[in-house]
């Protein structure tokens, strides 16, 4: 996984691992990169050597993994003469060749921490870390990028207009066999006023609630988004340059929520847009997420354009067109977007709506949860919260929570219609939850224990992974929809009753390393112990965790 640098203005912090070591490297780039501007990689290729030439500091996390790559970061590192922080994660067995390309370097050994966490404090405290500038190689890129984007922007304008003057489309239709036709699309080329595309599909209302991200629900395909009015998930979609939409010229309001448009400047040919939804827009294959973006540069040869949806989309640059739009009033958006993109929310003359709300507390997170107009609630680090016995909450179908490192202690009672996931947090029910039908529940890195009432009705998924551990301490738990054990992920009964009347899917791997697999302690045969005629699949998976093996 790789997180591309966003802002040239602050310094390049370049931080490698292996593959393998990736979730033990975890801890590390977190600290990082609450402190400083990081692109991370298990890699090293054109494009993470190009990074590496504009980064002004380097921290190289080394373990027994480490191979070639990780060899070839750490001599261009020192190649640059700038600081350069290895961090040794084994020291018995790291790689010979590292040893001698750093061994004049001043190592962060994890022997000498109590714990991940502390080792992760003292790297992100570095001094050599404090005196990073941005270097002479970043400026020039960026220059660079300012130039292509602007070039960039005046040709497709200008292909926009010309395409429209020389292509009135007259009283031609839709051919069936056509891009629009495929889409699902009929009649008139110019009779088409709206498409709302979500991912790949064609649907017939726009999400006024917004679509958003509901996690792997199979562990071996692409994040999918889930359309609340229509209750139902559906799969990213690939458009990356809406061409194939041209046509259409006499559009109000177009969805291409899920897609992967980097460049909004192609959409200019769409003078009468009013409406447009650029949400969660990706990269290919919805790899590097961190590191793709769109540029809203040219956003403002939509004339017409009132409405824009731009939820958890990375913008690259030109929101400040937005504010010279006369026709433009309001933007509905994450927290998320503006701050990564460094918006003054109190400076712009159009109304901004957010879909989503930072919580802090329990009574913040009820309210939220209670707020109809709130579609997505992050629950803020460091966070405490506690049901008390006697509380229901509802988390509704067209609502997700996320967040990482807090707490959650549950003596309430809690009914998961839509989407709860998250990462690096630990979890007590001593009451009530139930991932109810078309729920999903999912987190990693941290324990869930369960010492009272814990049900997936049918229809709901709870998946445990990336170091998600589900513990029964007492109490029951019952399975009527899908629990899925993926790579990482393991389940440890200490007590109390166990029932499947659904399906349980493990993972195994083959030769996966020290992350070993989806457990049941011991693993499928004690999934078979359950209580309940319900079914287990056992799913032998790839090395790096991915798509079933034939």
């Amino acid at each position: 996984m790789k997180k591309t640098y966003s802002k040239n203005r602050n310094p390049i912090l370049f931080a490698s691992y292996s593959d393998t070591d990736k979730d033990r490297a975890a801890p590390i780039v977190e600290a990082l990169s609450e402190r400083y501007k990081v692109y991370y990689t298990s890699s090293f290729d054109k494009r993470d050597s190009r990074v590496l030439s504009k980064a002004a500091a380097f921290v190289l996390i080394c373990g027994r993994h480490s191979g070639m790559d990780t060899e070839k970061v750490a001599a261009a590192a020192v190649g640059t003469g700038r600081p350069v922080i290895p961090v040794m994660l084994d020291r018995a067995e790291m790689p010979e060749g590292l040893l001698l390309l750093l061994g004049s370097n001043q190592w962060v050994q994890r022997e000498k921490y109590v714990s991940d966490e502390a080792l992760a404090e003292a790297v992100a405290s570095s001094p050599s870390l404090d005196s990073m500038r941005v270097t002479p190689e970043q400026k020039k890129a960026a220059k660079r990028t300012v130039i292509f984007t602007a070039l960039a922007a005046i040709l497709a304008a200008l292909a926009g207009v010309m395409f429209f003057v020389l292509n009135p489309f007259s009283g031609k239709r839709i051919d069936p066999d056509s891009a629009l036709g495929r889409l699902g699309l009929s009649g008139g080329v110019n009779s088409v006023r709206s498409v709302y595309l979500y991912g790949g599909k064609l649907y017939k209302n726009l999400e006024k609630g917004g679509a958003f991200e509901a996690g792997a629900l199979t562990n071996d395909g692409p994040s999918v988004l889930y359309l609340p009015v229509a209750g139902e998930f559906t799969g990213r979609g690939t458009i990356a340059d809406a061409s194939d939409l041209h046509e259409l010229i006499n559009l109000t309001e177009l969805s291409l929520c899920g897609n992967m448009i980097s460049d909004v400047s192609a959409l200019s040919c769409f003078s009468k847009l009013k409406v447009l939804d650029l949400s969660y827009q990706h990269g290919p294959d919805n790899e590097d997420p961190d590191g793709f973006g769109t540029s809203l540069t040219g956003i403002s040869a939509l004339t017409s354009l009132e409405t824009l949806y731009l939820t958890d989309t990375k913008v690259t640059g030109g929101f400040e067109e937005l504010s010279d739009m006369p026709s433009f009033k309001k933007l509905i958006t994450s927290r998320y977007t503006l701050e990564d993109a460094g918006v003054d929310a109190s400076a712009v003359p159009y109304e901004i709506v957010y879909i989503d709300r930072l919580v802090d507390g329990y009574e913040s997170f009820r309210n939220a949860l209670e707020d109809k107009t709130v579609h997505l609630i992050r629950i803020a680090k460091g966070t405490e919260i506690t049901v008390p016995e006697g509380d229901s909450l509802v988390v509704r179908a067209d609502c997700r929570i996320s967040g990482d490192s807090f707490s959650f202690d549950n003596y309430g009672k809690i009914s998961i219609f839509g989407s709860w996931e998250s990462g690096l947090s630990e979890y007590h029910n001593y009451g009530t939850v139930t991932v109810e039908n078309g729920g999903f529940l999912s987190g990693g890195m941290k324990e869930t224990h369960n010492h009272k009432t814990f049900t997936v009705e049918k229809g709901g998924i709870h998946e445990l992974e990336r170091g998600n551990e589900f513990i029964q301490e007492s109490g029951v738990y019952t399975v009527r929809g899908t629990l899925g054990i993926w790579i990482g992920g393991s389940y440890k009964y200490n007590g109390g009753d166990l029932y499947n009347d659904g399906l349980i899917r493990v993972a195994r791997a083959e030769n996966f390393g020290w992350y070993s697999l989806g457990t049941f302690e011991n693993t499928v045969a004690f999934a078979r112990s359950f209580k309940g005629s319900g079914e287990v699949e056992e799913v032998l998976t790839a090395y790096t965790g991915g798509a079933p093996i034939e």
